[in-house]
Formats: C-alpha cells, sequence, structure tokens
C-alpha cells in the first residue's frame, strides 16, 4: 500500500493538472509513467516502500534489468482504468450514484467486454471490485441519507 501512496505522491507532484485529484485520469501518458519509473530508482522513494535493506536494493536491481517498454505497456493496461479519454461515455461511481439521488429508478451499467479498448487490464476481478465499490457507495449513500432522515425504509 506505501508503494501506492508514494505513485500518488509522485504523480501529484508531476502533474500540471490542476485539480490533482484528476491526475489518475491522465496516468495513461507514457510521460507520467516515465516520471514515475525514474522516481522509483530513487533510493529515498525506494526506503519510503520498503524498510529492509535486502528488498530495496531487489527491487533497484529488477527494474535496472527490467524493460522499460514492457513495462509501460502493463501500467496502460491499468492506468487506462482510470482513464476518461479513451472512452468518453464513462464516469465515475459517484456520479451514479448522484443520478440515483435525483430519482432516477432504473440504470444499466455495462460491464461487459463489449466497447472496451484493446489496452485495458479488465478480468472478472476487476468487475467485481467495480460492483463492490458500487455497492459501498450505494450503502454509504443511503445511510447518511437515513440518517438525515432523507430515505425512509420502504
Amino acid at each position: 500500500m506505501q508503494a501506492a501512496f508514494q505513485i500518488e505522491k509522485i504523480l501529484k507532484e508531476s502533474s500540471s493538472e490542476k485539480d490533482k485529484n484528476k491526475v489518475l485520469w491522465k496516468i495513461h501518458n507514457e510521460a507520467l509513467f516515465k516520471i514515475v519509473w525514474k522516481r522509483l530508482q530513487d533510493e529515498d522513494v525506494i526506503r519510503h516502500i520498503y524498510s529492509g535493506k535486502e528488498y530495496q536494493e531487489r527491487v533497484l536491481t529488477t527494474m535496472q534489468y527490467a524493460n522499460e517498454k514492457e513495462k509501460y505497456q502493463e501500467w496502460k493496461k491499468i492506468a487506462n482504468l482510470f482513464s476518461f479519454e479513451a472512452l468518453p461515455n464513462r464516469t465515475t461511481i459517484r456520479r451514479l450514484i448522484d443520478r440515483l439521488d435525483k430519482g432516477r429508478s432504473l440504470m444499466i451499467i455495462d460491464l461487459s467486454r463489449e466497447e472496451l479498448i484493446e489496452d485495458l487490464f479488465w478480468d472478472e476481478t476487476i468487475k467485481f471490485i467495480v460492483i463492490g465499490q458500487f455497492l459501498e457507495a450505494i450503502g454509504k449513500k443511503a445511510e447518511s441519507g437515513f440518517k438525515t432522515r432523507k430515505y425512509s425504509m420502504v
């Protein structure tokens, strides 16, 4: 988890995006990958991720001999999960929940592979993570509404 925090920090520091929370939407960009790749080879950054010297050295050695182009292709498939540029019809879970809150009683969420881009890491595990996040957000919204008496038990 510490690696994710370090990568997020690197991305936010390196982005020209005014809204630093939107930087994830652009991490598929190769220039951002190269910044992260370079910074992850910095001993100070690695020290924040791994406390043991042995682990730090192993990561640094692995990265030195890894094929950067191959790693970018792997990165891009995962990063495209957060990108809005490839599929403009995408939305966030928060926006879906807001739509439900505005009285929309029917919502269709297409999690099939039909309109997915080729460079996307999408499998059953990712699909279930998305469903879980959606259900968790609905639960939080319902709990919040119930506490403020906006919703009632039916």
